[in-house]
């Protein structure tokens, strides 16, 4: 038994990667089928391209908490590199990062990593701040008759229901 176990997990490991890769691969094209079937039904004025990748992986994976993070990491490449014009808006859609500071505190953020572009991390912060400043520019927040949808960049979006803002009110 001294040793014994660890060489037989060393020997079959292998097999265990081969089925982890054989697990994820089942899982990426479960959430395309997921992806293709959730952009076929999507609610322009409720939803937008966030919305729809966290809706597909949430129906993919079962990890709250990890769906967050990957949609995150798609979301931040998507903005960055695939995005480039904003969706049709509508009366009740507005933006919110045009009075705020924000566009110059993330370009100041990439013009001081700039300087250390050659590394490896730098790029990839790059990427992630490039995308989620192009989120904040294209998620607009929405007003509805029964909800406020506040939506920041790559981070959760915050759902007000009126009839709270109204029970508030009378206070």
């Amino acid at each position: 038994m001294n040793g014994n176990f660890f060489k037989i997990i060393f020997d079959w490991k292998i097999y265990f990667n081969i089925a982890f890769l054989l697990f994820l691969i089942w899982t990426v094209v479960h959430l395309i089928m997921n992806f293709k079937r959730n952009i076929k039904h999507i609610d322009i004025e409720n939803q937008d391209d966030y919305s729809v990748i966290i809706n597909s992986l949430q129906e993919s994976f079962k990890f709250k908490k990890l769906n967050t993070i990957i949609a995150f990491e798609i979301c931040s490449f998507y903005y960055c590199f695939i995005k480039w014009s904003g969706n049709k808006t509508s009366e009740n859609q507005y933006s919110g990062y045009k009075n705020s500071g924000v566009s110059a505190v993330y370009i100041g953020l990439m013009l001081a990593s700039i300087a250390d572009v050659f590394l490896i991390l730098h790029i990839y912060l790059l990427i992630n701040l490039t995308g989620h400043l192009k989120a904040i520019i294209f998620r607009r927040h929405l007003i509805s008759s029964d909800k406020i949808l506040i939506r920041y960049g790559l981070f959760n979006s915050l759902e007000i229901p009126i009839s709270s803002i109204e029970k508030n009110k009378q206070i």
